[in-house]
């Protein structure tokens, strides 16, 4: 299943989990936008995601989508390093 509805819309999150335990072999992948220039902000928010628990893919789409190429690298792995950061307990 691939889910891009965000956590805080009712049902998303109940939703997410009745999948999760009815299907034989689940895989839930959310999607979530990542704004051009978001850091450190992008993990605070990933941690109140509340259907972030019931995935088991995250695939980030990074905007505004016009924005020259280099600037969506910058995004990607500005976001990889917030997101590594956190988890090595350094950010």
């Amino acid at each position: 299943m691939l889910s891009g509805r965000p956590a805080h819309l009712p049902g998303v999150v109940d939703g997410l989990t009745r999948y999760r335990v009815a299907a034989q072999r689940p895989r839930v992948t959310l999607c979530r936008l990542v704004p051009e220039g978001e850091g450190g902000e992008l993990v605070r928010r990933w941690r109140e995601d509340r259907a972030l628990p019931a995935s088991t893919e995250l695939v980030i789409q990074t905007s505004p989508a016009a924005a020259p190429f280099g600037a969506h690298v910058r995004t990607l792995r500005a976001a990889a390093d917030a997101v590594r950061s956190a988890a090595d307990g350094t950010g």
